[in-house]
């Protein structure tokens, strides 16, 4: 039986980057990931996830360089999610109201099933 109207299509897998920050993401070690994350824009990556699980401390730079790194993929048609949050950093991000800026996922799955939901429906 054939559905009219109805297409077949696989998704092919989506090239994520996934940056892991240990212990603490201040200047002295955030600069390290920027430069990664230009390197990898440059490339045409446009999924990127940032796993915090380690990351129990991070300043105004580090911040800073989370938002930079949404802004411009998101101006390139990319997704930016944030998972694993340790509570002090659920914390900053609900005090500087980040939550409602970045997409914020449990794991590195619940992301990349959001992205595949995106693509499914263009």
């Amino acid at each position: 039986m054939t559905i009219s109207g109805a297409s077949t299509y696989s998704l092919q897998p989506i090239p994520l980057k996934v940056f892991k920050p240990t212990t603490s993401f201040t200047a002295a070690n955030a600069r390290t990931m920027l430069n990664e994350f230009k390197a990898c824009m440059e490339a045409g990556v446009q999924f990127m996830l940032v796993d915090l699980r380690d990351v129990q401390f991070m300043d105004s730079f580090g911040l800073g360089v989370l938002v930079s790194m949404h802004t411009k993929l998101k101006m390139a048609h990319g997704r930016l999610g944030i998972c694993n949050l340790h509570p002090s950093i659920t914390t900053l991000f609900n005090l500087s109201d980040m939550h409602n800026l970045f997409q914020i996922v449990r794991d590195r799955a619940e992301f990349e099933l959001a992205l595949l939901d995106r693509r499914s429906s263009l």
